[in-house]
């Protein structure tokens, strides 16, 4: 794929650019409002400005792209019903003037270096700049690095972690395309967690255990008091992205909801939860966890693979 382009229409480059994504798009009837956003190029004075601004000279490829279009914008809306239509695919590139050097990520980058176990990163030096490529909706940002006269494409978290995404722009773009812009697309791929903002807690106090859910602005919310009651409660949920969230009633990422209320809408049905526990705790229901199956022994699983063998 080559942003290259010579004497072509407008329409054809942008059906060339996006290779037939939103034809794709247009041919789910759940799927209406796909919309590119068209812009003019930067001119090769803007972008040799920038380049002489930052003191870097810009990947072939990703050259090529601004001189064809200042950035880029794909959105699409999901129909959950007839009455409910919500923004949920977006690819995005930042503009030329937006592409801009960031201090904080660099800072964030030296801080992760201090953790272990933090996994893959990129590795800086004092000539090193990160540059915000894009926004990963509220897990982090999508950073264009420079070190050591290459360029690489990673995602850095809010929360210091760092996972690499591509070589060029061309290979990102296209699994962009690829991941048809589905809201945390980035994390997916870089094995990364899609809801970093919060921590199941299993917390032990005067005597008894119990199970909350902690999110990274200070809130807490009760889940179970047992282990067997949380797990029964995950398998209830279909371990959809944060239902623990949904369950405490507090706030959601908004990509989240959108897989409730497109897999299971009865469960956004808001209950306090006293009501929660009640419908989970129900023995009347067909389907009941024997907490002896967790009693299982290490002995008693050889003695079984032993039967098996003979």
């Amino acid at each position: 794929m080559s942003f290259c382009v010579d004497l072509v229409s407008e329409d054809s480059f942008y059906e060339n650019i996006t290779l037939g994504v939103t034809k794709l798009l247009e041919s789910d009837p759940r799927i209406c409002n796909v919309s590119v956003e068209r812009r003019a190029p930067c001119d090769r004075v803007a972008l040799s400005n920038w380049e002489q601004r930052h003191s870097a000279v810009l990947p072939e490829d990703l050259r090529n792209f601004y001189g064809s279009s200042d950035g880029f914008q794909l959105t699409w809306h999901y129909k959950y019903s007839a009455d409910e239509i919500l923004p949920v695919g977006s690819i995005r590139v930042n503009t030329l003037n937006e592409l801009c050097l960031s201090s904080s990520l660099k800072d964030l980058l030296d801080f992760s270096m201090t953790r272990q176990n933090t996994g893959p990163r990129p590795v800086l030096n004092t000539k090193s700049k990160v540059f915000e490529l894009d926004i990963c909706r509220y897990i982090g940002k999508v950073c264009l690095v420079y070190t050591g006269g290459s360029w690489s494409i990673w995602l850095a978290t809010r929360e210091g972690a760092w996972g690499w995404l591509a070589d060029s722009f061309t290979h990102y773009f296209r699994m962009a395309l690829v991941h048809l812009g589905l809201p945390g697309w980035q994390a997916a791929f870089a094995n990364l967690p899609m809801i970093p903002w919060a921590e199941v807690c299993l917390v032990y106090t005067g005597g008894s255990w119990s199970i909350w859910l902690a999110t990274r602005e200070g809130a807490w919310g009760w889940l179970a008091d047992s282990f067997t009651h949380y797990f029964r409660m995950a398998l209830v949920h279909l371990g959809l992205p944060g239902w623990q969230a949904a369950f405490a009633n507090l706030p959601m990422i908004p990509w989240a909801e959108q897989l409730f209320l497109l897999l299971a809408p009865h469960l956004l049905e808001k209950a306090d939860s006293e009501n929660n526990s009640a419908s989970v705790n129900n023995e009347t229901g067909l389907n009941h966890i024997d907490p002896n199956i967790f009693k299982t022994s290490a002995r008693h699983h050889k003695n079984a693979t032993r039967h098996n063998v003979t």
